[in-house]
Formats: C-alpha cells, sequence, structure tokens
C-alpha cells in the first residue's frame, strides 16, 4: 500500500468520526457529550483543511520541479 493510499484511508476514517461527532453534537445530548463532540468534529474538519493544503502545496511544488527541468 502507498503512501497516497495511507493518507487517502486515514482522511476518510478521520471525515466519518468527525461527521459522527458533529451529528452527536446537534442532537439534544447532555452538554457533556454535546461540547466535547463538537470541538472534535471541529478540530477534524481543520485537520482536513490542513491536509488538503499541504498536498495542494506538495502537488505545485512537483509541478514547478517538472517543469523547471
Amino acid at each position: 500500500m502507498s503512501k497516497t493510499e495511507k493518507k487517502q484511508i486515514k482522511n476518510s476514517i478521520l471525515m466519518i468520526a468527525g461527521m459522527l461527532c458533529l451529528l452527536i453534537g446537534l442532537n439534544t445530548v447532555t452538554e457533556l457529550v454535546k461540547y466535547p463532540a463538537l470541538i472534535v468534529s471541529l478540530a477534524s474538519f481543520l485537520y482536513m483543511i490542513f491536509g488538503f493544503v499541504m498536498d495542494a502545496t506538495h502537488q505545485l511544488s512537483s509541478a514547478k520541479k517538472e517543469n523547471s527541468k
């Protein structure tokens, strides 16, 4: 399994966990469950955005290296 495939699997699992926590946080549950679930879903969303930006910059730098050759 390549590094890219492992990254995609990790991001898919993270997305599912974040959506599950968001679903739990938006339902009528106690505050002890609601707010931590919303924080976890927000953190997973921000981490996914970070991963997307890092992947985009990596692809841009790879394309720039190929064009300079």
